[in-house]
């Protein structure tokens, strides 16, 4: 599964069908790979440097990365509502997916260089 995978699995949690969904890999925004790439980090997954790339993950991994982009979508577009309901379920997820892990730690992720 690559990044435009991912986003239009999130993508279609807002109710646009993955078919809508139009993934230009000549179009993507620095933004939005350093987004995904903060929630990669995250989840204990390694960085990708395009959306195109195959990503590097468990399955549960994946399964929270996809709601990890949909709340992060959903605080793009200022959905208070979906975002809380996005967050919560990320969170849920993103517990699930690192319960092998021994030691999580929160830290700021650290900004992409230019």
């Amino acid at each position: 599964m690559t990044g435009y995978d991912v986003c239009k699995r999130a993508f279609s949690l807002f109710g646009v069908s993955q078919e809508a969904v139009v993934c230009d890999p000549g179009a993507q925004s620095r933004v939005l790979l350093d987004i995904f790439n903060q929630l990669l980090l995250d989840l204990k997954c390694r960085e990708v440097d395009s959306l195109s790339t195959e990503l590097q993950a468990e399955d549960a991994q994946i399964d929270a990365l996809v709601y990890g982009v949909a709340m992060m979508t959903a605080l793009a577009r200022a959905d208070r509502a979906k975002n809380d309901l996005f967050a919560r379920l990320y969170n849920a997820k993103r517990a699930l997916a690192l319960k092998e892990v021994t030691r999580i730690g929160d830290v700021l992720p650290k900004p992409a260089e230019v």
